[in-house]
């Protein structure tokens, strides 16, 4: 896999595109530990048993207290099969998700992972299928707000979306969570769940 990062850098205009990730042995396909800011995660290829295919990780690190937020990224164009979950993101302010095609993964977190510390993120026109869970919104680093989840296709085992409880940010006059046009397909249980 590809490390970017050790928890006290930061990085701006990454690129990572046009990649093959197969079978890999690591933790992540790729993990992001550092600040990356304006950068592009674009066409990648993520095939195999991994438990998370990209990790961008800028929550609490017992080494080094609350890391700096990623910024202005996007994940596009990308597919993935076979993963514990697609991409597990947390502690980012401003990123888009979109096009990618996710399929089979096998957490019960799902294929877009939410963990907290967002703001400003957009999950669009993307396509879930054949996993537990699609879209998963969690406050394990802490509550979440700004997040759209718009024009994306459902065709999940579990739930499309589930936001837990507390893991919105409140007081932000239901401007935390918009979803919108998704279209959820042969869902076992219920398309989306907001947990109290």
């Amino acid at each position: 896999g590809l490390v970017v990062g050790d928890g006290s850098e930061t990085y701006d205009g990454l690129t990572v595109q046009h990649n093959l990730f197969e079978d890999s042995a690591a933790y992540e396909d790729i993990e992001v530990y550092a600040a990356v800011t304006n950068s592009l995660f674009d066409g990648n290829a993520f095939n195999g048993n991994a438990p998370t295919a990209l990790n961008i990780d800028n929550g609490y690190d017992v080494a080094h207290g609350y890391l700096p937020y990623s910024s202005n990224l996007t994940i596009s164009n990308n597919t993935s099969t076979g993963h514990g979950s697609f991409a597990w993101l947390s502690g980012i302010q401003g990123a888009t998700l979109s096009g990618n095609t996710v399929t089979s993964t096998t957490g019960d977190e799902g294929g877009g992972d939410v963990l907290g510390l967002l703001s400003g993120l957009s999950i669009e026109s993307n396509t879930f299928s054949s996993s537990p869970a699609g879209v998963q919104v969690s406050s394990s680093e802490g509550a979440n707000s700004g997040v759209t989840v718009t024009g994306n296709t459902f065709s999940m085992d579990g739930y499309g979306i589930h936001v837990l409880a507390g893991s919105l940010a409140a007081g932000s006059d239901g401007s935390s969570l918009d979803i919108t046009k998704n279209t959820f397909k042969s869902s076992r249980t219920a398309a989306a769940a907001i947990d109290e």
